[in-house]
């Protein structure tokens, strides 16, 4: 017995024009989907995307460029200046000090604190001017506790750094100055830790830079401090950190210079004699 094919009635012109709306309306929602979705995550986007073009880009201004725009977007560059402080080209990694420096502050106290421990000295120079930049309290105790650093150089350039802090107290405070980003210098935490860094570090050269940078701190607690240094007669056997930084900036532009190692010996002094030298010129 066989049994008879019978065909689908035909579609009405009703039907197929449902479904051919119903498709289109399908379509239409996708792309409202789709548009919602980069409206919302768009600032994400552009920041993996300028990420990105940084890692490929062969050319310093083309790097610059791209880590300008991703400062733009201070909220979102934590996560992009951890992998780049992870990467394996110090050059990269200096640029993941200047994107941490833009972060929000607690993420960019923990990556500059990593970016101390880089390999690369100028990867961790970057990290110490940035934390002088944000002189928060954490800030100048890392800063005090990179003294302590076995990389003398670093630990100088901490003390060094410190010191330069502004002190707000040494502004004239009848003058009216533009409000800052950053909230000012904790003075007295500067001036305790290099007052501690004068009188009982180990090291000759940190207690020079301490003594020096004292200099701009003028306090009673400051005073008693380097009356106590002027029994330090040690004699520190290499140029200071701003010594130099003098040095290297005359070499450049004096090319004879090029090949010399330190400024000459007479410029040295016992650290007493830094202390008094302090003290006579707050007298005059």
């Amino acid at each position: 017995m066989s049994t008879a094919h019978t065909n689908p009635p035909p579609q009405t012109p009703d039907a197929a024009d449902r479904r051919s709306r119903t498709r289109m309306y399908a379509a239409i929602a996708i792309m409202l989907a789709l548009f919602a979705l980069v409206v919302t995550f768009r600032r994400d986007i552009r920041v993996r995307w300028w990420e990105h073009r940084l890692y490929h880009a062969h050319h310093v201004p083309d790097q610059a460029r791209f880590v300008d725009l991703l400062a733009t977007e201070p909220t979102r560059v934590a996560p992009v200046a951890r992998r780049l402080l992870a990467h394996h080209d110090p050059i990269l990694r200096s640029y993941g000090v200047m994107l941490a420096a833009r972060a929000p502050a607690t993420h960019a106290l923990e990556l500059l604190q990593q970016a101390l421990q880089d390999l690369e000295p100028a990867v961790r120079y970057g990290a110490i001017q940035s934390l002088a930049a944000r002189p928060t309290p954490e800030a100048i105790a890392t800063l005090r506790d990179l003294a302590d650093h076995p990389d003398q150089d670093t630990a100088m350039r901490a003390v060094h750094t410190l010191g330069n802090i502004p002190n707000p107290s040494a502004a004239n405070p009848s003058a009216a100055s533009p409000p800052t980003p950053n909230p000012p210098a904790p003075t007295s935490s500067i001036a305790d830790a290099l007052c501690q860094l004068a009188r009982t570090h180990a090291r000759t050269a940190i207690r020079a830079e301490a003594i020096t940078a004292l200099a701009h701190w003028e306090s009673p607690q400051v005073v008693a401090t380097l009356k106590e240094c002027l029994r330090d007669e040690s004699i520190h056997d290499g140029p200071l950190a701003a010594e130099q930084i003098a040095l290297e900036s005359l070499q450049q532009a004096t090319p004879h210079l090029a090949n010399a190692a330190e400024l000459p010996h007479d410029q040295h002094h016992t650290n007493a004699q830094r202390a008094a030298a302090i003290l006579e010129s707050w007298e005059n």
